[in-house]
């Protein structure tokens, strides 16, 4: 009897021992995997930082696993309170150890990436759907043991992890699908057209393009053509119809044959289709895709290349100084209007400068992950826009964040310059929300102030020319408010005639017309209701400098979208 007694007590204590050191394990391996959550991007795999602190993490979810099915463990499984528990806690350890160490294979595939040759980026691509594609199936037949009547720490523990699952499994699908596509696009032979837009002279919500290039994507092989002005485009012997009916309706007086006009709307898939459609009827390429970059994102993505040479410097140009002279300085040499020759060679400077770029991407001096980092937030903000005409792509562009689309429950501001001048870069708009709830509806008024900063003395190509009416340096343009299909109860500003009024395909706009003179400052309030408890979305403008977006005493950035509940 003593020695049963003595053999009880040395078991329930090493039962004890394998639980406290099963329980030590998994709060190691949680401490581990926070630590690991800061690298948990695209660009730490690339950089090699995530493989191996995956590796690192999954060690203590394995030994707590261990731990807890050693033998002497299999009475109290039996046990219906205590076995459940063990149950949980031995699936948790488990799944989480076997989901990080797939994790770490998935990122080592990306580390592995190598983009120097065609051959390479599509091996490499399709090393990584190959393990992403693993990792799905692990991570969707995982199971957690017990979800009912578990203690609260556990209980807690385990909807933890199944909602990193969750989280993790719509990560995959995202990231499946761009794979997919990008194995597509590199595999086949496709037509990309970029779009080269200018923040010095404004559309509603995006510059006005100036210039398009196309890339051919042949066998993983990327092929840039050089940049050509729209200029270039042979003119139609005819009006070529919009294709968009609230477009055309909206926008009758502007020439829709132009490549500059194209954006009078923040509905990005209409533009890049009637991009692509005038540039199609001169080069006879169809396109699958269609990439607008602007100013502001060439400046950022040269100042992840490194400097880039322009004949005007005596110095290479990155950042604020390339920007500088994206948006002024290129300009500030053209002594006429017309531009002539002069034009010609600012032309092909920025094409150079264009060229340099895409090519240092292309031949993998970039880190893929700052690249793919900063193409994300370019999107947010609106500088860089892309829309997939091949359907097939059409998911992948959603995923990594850069469709150009505009939800149905936005609301934007924007100016479109009426006039051919690059004076967009000194005028501010500022834009005063005020929220006055009711029991059904909510009245937004959005008090619009627009000032023409622009300095005295600036180069005749930069002032240009403006519509007739306008004072000298005065600049002219429509003053553009879009807001939510839901919106009702619309009230223009008073003794300001709306020169478009209507729908914007799930939107409504409204646009009045000013002319400032230098100095001069505009004020003009605008109206709308919205259902109660509903959200509304502010756009960024793509301008620069932004939209100074206030709500009450908050000042709302211009970079990247903001949700506002009514």
């Amino acid at each position: 009897m003593l020695a049963g007694s003595a053999i009880f007590a040395l078991w329930l204590v090493a039962s004890v021992i394998s639980l406290r050191k099963a329980s030590s394990e998994l709060e190691e391996g949680r401490r581990r995997f926070r630590s690991v959550e800061e690298v948990l991007t695209f660009d730490g795999a690339v950089d090699g930082r995530t493989a191996p602190r995956l590796v690192e993490a999954a060690a203590p979810f394995s030994a707590g696993a261990a731990e807890l099915d050693r033998a002497r463990l299999a009475p109290l499984k039996l046990l219906p309170v205590v076995g459940r528990q063990i149950h949980s806690a031995d699936a948790i350890a488990d799944s989480s150890a076997t989901v990080l160490r797939q994790s770490a294979r998935v990122a080592e595939a990306i580390d592995a990436l190598d983009t120097g040759t065609p051959e390479a980026r599509v091996e490499g691509l399709s090393r990584i759907r190959a393990s992403a594609g693993e990792l799905a199936a692990t991570s969707a037949a995982v199971d957690l043991g017990p979800r009912r009547g578990l203690v609260g720490p556990l209980a807690n523990g385990r909807r933890t992890v199944a909602g990193r699952l969750d989280e993790l499994n719509r990560r995959l699908a995202d990231g499946t699908a761009v794979l997919d596509s990008l194995n597509g696009l590199f595999t086949s032979d496709r037509q990309i057209l970029v779009l080269g837009a200018t923040n010095a002279e404004m559309r509603v919500g995006q510059g006005a393009v100036t210039q398009f290039g196309v890339v051919s994507v042949q066998g993983g092989e990327l092929r840039f053509s050089r940049p050509m002005g729209r200029v270039a485009l042979a003119r139609p012997p005819a009006p070529v119809p919009v294709e968009d009916p609230d477009v055309g309706r909206n926008w009758p007086f502007l020439d829709a044959s132009n490549l500059s006009y194209v954006g009078t709307t923040p509905r990005f898939d209409v533009v890049a289709r009637r991009a692509a459609a005038l540039v199609e009827r001169t080069t006879g390429e169809r396109f699958a895709l269609v990439v607008q970059v602007d100013t502001v994102a060439l400046s950022r993505l040269a100042s992840l290349t490194g400097p880039v040479k322009v004949e005007a410097s005596s110095a290479p140009l990155e950042g604020d100084a390339l920007l500088e002279f994206l948006l002024h300085d290129q300009y500030a040499a053209i002594t006429s209007l017309g531009g002539g020759r002069e034009n010609t060679e600012r032309r092909e400077q920025i094409s150079a400068v264009a060229s340099e770029v895409m090519e240092r991407i292309d031949g993998g001096s970039l880190s893929m992950g700052r690249l793919v980092e900063e193409m994300r937030r370019l999107g947010k903000s609106r500088n860089v826009l892309v829309h997939a005409i091949d359907p097939v792509l059409e998911q992948s562009v959603r995923a990594v964040g850069l469709e150009g689309g505009v939800p149905p429950e936005t609301v934007t501001v924007g100016l479109l310059n009426a006039g051919a001048n690059k004076l967009d870069q000194f005028v501010q708009v500022r834009v005063d929300l005020e929220l006055q709830p009711r029991a059904d509806q909510t009245r937004v008024t959005a008090r619009v102030s627009v000032r023409n900063q622009t300095p005295a003395g600036e180069p005749a190509y930069i002032v240009g020319t403006q519509p007739e009416g306008t004072p000298p340096q005065g600049y002219a343009g429509f003053l553009v408010l879009e807001v939510p299909e839901a919106a009702s109860a619309l009230v223009p500003p008073q003794g300001e005639p709306l020169r478009v009024a209507g729908s914007d395909g799930r939107l409504q706009v409204m646009a009045t017309y000013l002319r400032l003179a230098r100095g001069e400052r505009a004020d003009q309030v605008f109206t709308f209701e919205l259902p109660t408890g509903s959200e509304f979305v502010i756009l960024p403008s793509g301008r620069e400098p932004g939209v100074g977006w206030y709500l009450g005493d908050d000042r709302l950035g211009d970079d990247e979208p903001h949700r506002i509940r009514v």
